[in-house]
């Protein structure tokens, strides 16, 4: 394939523009049905996982403010620092909330809108890049319209499209693809209103989803493999993308204000005999605080960015290749693929520079599209990868991560196909694909039972294979809702026993519900004291069992337990509230001890401000100070 030639040339005049367009029209007709087709079962009156929190009638009430939206990580409104920041899928549930209200149905609804909104806008980005090859084949629309539609069926997106949080990973891929589209498209005779244009995008991406930070890079690619002309012209034809520095500081601004804000930091005083005269205006040296609170909220973010070591390079290896394999071979599908032993990150390691090394072969022999398909893959893919991230997350994979860096492999497909066509009859392309296609969706389907309920979910990942503590721990959770507390005991016969589990309290303590649900109240004793062996997870499981104590009326072993939890909490409002509940537990019908709890709850709130959890103890106790008599056990969960 030869490069991106500009302008387009269309020498067959008005006749085959208008034959374009009636194929462009045909086309989108066709990619809405085998979306449609695809996800015909995607709109349950239902929600699951994160869903609850920001959609339906659950949803947080502080979601619904803009300013709120935009100066908040984005699960403060539930009480948790995730060091997430995505004030535009807040702000775009916020506005749909009002329309469907309480219809659930209708969140899902929108998500599979967008997703085909996605797959025109790649259809159309594929088109794109086939129809301005300076040998373009006549089956480029086709070709298109066969990779776009892979991408519309697979059902690697099916976690993405069933899942109303998780659709900022469609909003990246929309506004990424059409900021490249449009960088591609205007570069050469608008090459500032082309940048510009990417500019929004890009920043729009980036309040979508932290992944979007990738298209800058993107952009870089796309010039250098598939513009024309010489490496140098083409060097300097990226070189506009510093600006991209503009959008990406307001970002780093707004998200440092909002993961990192004043009330949590603590800049050095600036008093009128230190750094600056004394004078008597005063504004100089507000403003000197100001930004010295300000330098202390990025150095505050920036600490938390964990710097890549030698085992980080083997797991960016491991996601690329997770993402290949589902992507190629989906099934069966799960909601995560955990770090592989390193001896299978070698291997995928070397696969990996294998495929590297196809896209320098591809580069070489100019087929340019190939090769840019797999570097847009391996690009998008990076921040997936933690390769550099925040926090202590673990590398991992899950399939909402595959959404956008897929639209690479569509690339990837699309010159391939255009390849083949160049050899074989077209009908023999689309005879081909029908029965792909077909397949596809029937997956698709599939996966999109399992998304209806949070039972059949994690009850098809554990019967899947994965039984890792998070898949036993979200079943486990899942049965208790539904009071299957026989199930819950069986499965926490089988697993209980094994050391890994032991650190994740959440499975612990639903094996101890089942347990004491079934009256076997020794198990269940032990269950907790399985969770208080890890370091990690003692407090909260102390606590769990001063509760468990105090409803077996052994309120000397639950205040010992209390006391432990107290010790044992590294966080101070976390030892604040918990030291809240055992004053409350212990002494319930003392107006005293009430009053005091109330003072501990609202230091636990000055530290962690909004925390639902206190807020909801407080009120509580507010209730009960209010009431002739103080209700027993009002702090316990």
């Amino acid at each position: 394939m030869s490069r991106l030639e500009y302008p387009m040339r269309l020498k067959n005049g008005q006749a085959s523009g208008e034959s374009g367009l009636r194929a462009a029209a045909a086309a989108m007709v066709i990619l809405t049905c085998v979306t449609i087709l695809a996800f015909a079962n995607a709109w349950p009156d239902n929600l699951v996982l994160d869903d609850k929190a920001f959609a339906g009638p659950a949803r947080i009430p502080e979601l619904d403010s803009v300013r709120y939206i935009f100066t908040h990580d984005v699960w403060a409104s539930v009480g948790t620092e995730s060091g997430l920041y995505r004030p535009l899928l807040l702000l775009q549930l916020s506005l749909e909330s009002k329309v469907v209200g309480g219809w659930l149905a209708g969140y899902h609804l929108s998500n599979i809108f967008q997703h085909l909104l996605v797959t025109l806008m790649l259809y159309g980005f594929l088109r794109f890049l086939l129809r301005e090859t300076s040998n373009r084949h006549a089956s480029s629309d086709l070709c298109a319209l066969l990779a776009a539609s892979v991408f519309a069926v697979h059902p690697i997106h099916a976690e993405v499209v069933n899942s109303v949080f998780n659709r900022s990973d469609m909003m990246v891929a929309l506004f990424g693809l059409s900021g490249l589209w449009w960088l591609l498209r205007h570069i050469d005779r608008h090459a500032a209103w082309a940048w510009f244009g990417l500019a929004v995008m890009y920043f729009l991406g980036m309040l979508s989803k932290e992944s979007a930070v990738v298209i800058p890079g993107l952009a870089v690619a796309l010039i250098l493999i598939l513009t024309p002309g010489t490496l140098v012209s083409r060097i300097r034809k990226c070189l506009p993308v510093l600006w991209m520095i503009l959008p990406l500081a307001i970002y780093l601004i707004l998200r440092a204000n909002a993961l990192f804000p004043p009330e949590l930091t603590t800049p050095a005083p600036v008093t009128a005999g230190a750094e600056l005269p004394a004078m008597p205006d005063t504004i100089v040296r507000d403003a000197v605080t100001a930004a010295t609170a300000e330098n202390t909220r990025f150095l505050a973010m920036l600490d938390k960015v964990k710097l890549p070591d030698a085992k980080a390079f083997l797991n960016v290896s491991g996601v690329f290749a997770e993402g290949l394999k589902v992507s190629v071979w989906p099934y069966p599908l799960r909601l995560s693929y955990a770090i592989l032993s390193t001896p299978k990150l070698v291997g995928y390691a070397a696969l990996n520079l294998v495929l590297l090394i196809a896209v320098f072969i591809q580069f070489r022999r100019k087929r340019y599209g190939l090769a840019a398909g797999l570097v847009f893959f391996y690009l998008a893919m990076l921040p997936a990868s933690r390769f550099l991230g925040m926090g202590d997350a673990e590398p991992h994979f899950a399939e909402r991560y595959a959404y956008f860096p897929s639209t690479g492999l569509a690339i990837v497909l699309a010159f391939a196909l255009s390849s083949l066509a160049q050899r074989v009859a077209p009908r023999f392309l689309a005879d081909g694909a029908v029965p792909i296609l077909l397949v596809l969706a029937a997956l698709t389907l599939d996966r999109n039972m399992d998304w209806r309920s949070e039972v059949s979910l994690f009850e098809n990942e554990y019967q899947r294979g994965n039984r890792g503590s998070a898949t036993l721990r979200w079943v486990a959770a899942a049965y208790l809702k539904t009071r299957n507390f026989a199930w819950v005991v069986q499965m926490c016969d089988d697993n209980l026993d094994k050391q890994e589990l032991y650190g994740d309290s959440s499975f612990v303590e639903s094996c101890a519900t089942a347990y004491e649900q079934q009256q076997r109240n020794e198990e269940a004793e032990r269950a907790y004291f399985y969770a208080i062996a890890k370091k990690k997870t003692r407090a909260a499981a102390s606590m769990a069992l001063a509760r468990f104590y105090l409803r077996h009326a052994r309120p000397q072993d639950a205040e010992k337990q209390f006391i432990a939890a107290i010790e044992w909490s590294d966080d101070p409002a976390d030892k604040a509230l918990n030291t809240a509940e055992k004053v409350i537990n212990l002494n319930p019908n003392s107006r005293e001890h009430g009053i005091l709890a109330r003072r501990y709850i609202k230091e636990a709130l000055d530290l962690r401000p909004g925390w639902a959890k206190a807020e909801k103890m407080l009120q509580a106790v507010e209730r009960a100070l209010n009431a002739p008599r103080a209700p027993q056990g009002m702090g316990s969960e």
